[in-house]
């Protein structure tokens, strides 16, 4: 279900390309888009090396092990690219907004000083926003399964 959704994210962003004609926001849609199918990649992997069977040579406790600093694994690395990239959509979605709410190009409407300040406000509190969102997200789709495992682990011990 995960992919299914960043799937049609993905593919809407690709979609507002033929819809906002700003270099500046191009930038930020390209960061966003390659971020996403990278994330599908790797999630992707994460699904293909979660192996369901016991290979005979590993405990029960070491699959058990793998397939949960695995998953641990996966979700530090997009916390940390997402630190990247939340910064860029904010600025990207503040230029857009800006520019279509101001009807100004978007050179005469980040001249402003007043809105360059705000663009930063705007960045330094959308990407906490962000982040402990997807935290919460994360912890929503995966928390109760993943304290579960680690209980397992902890049983075998």
């Amino acid at each position: 279900m995960v992919m299914f959704w960043a799937i049609i994210i993905t593919l809407f962003y690709i979609i507002l390309f033929f819809f906002i004609h700003l270099w500046q926001v191009y930038i930020a849609l390209v960061v966003v888009v390659f971020f996403n199918i990278w994330i599908m990649i790797d999630t992707w992997k994460l699904y293909k090396n979660t192996n369901e069977n016991i290979t005979p040579s590993n405990s029960l406790k070491q699959e058990l092990q793998k397939n949960y600093n695995g998953f641990q694994n996966w979700w530090k690395l997009q916390q940390k690219a997402g630190l990247f990239v939340y910064p860029i959509a904010a600025a990207g979605g503040f230029i857009t907004g800006g520019f279509w709410g101001s009807g100004k190009s978007v050179e005469a409407f980040l001249y402003n000083t007043r809105m360059i300040t705000i663009l930063g406000i705007t960045v330094l509190v959308l990407v906490p926003i962000c982040y402990y969102a997807a935290k919460w997200m994360f912890d929503y789709a995966y928390g109760k399964h993943l304290k579960k495992l680690k209980n397992l682990i902890d049983e075998l011990s």
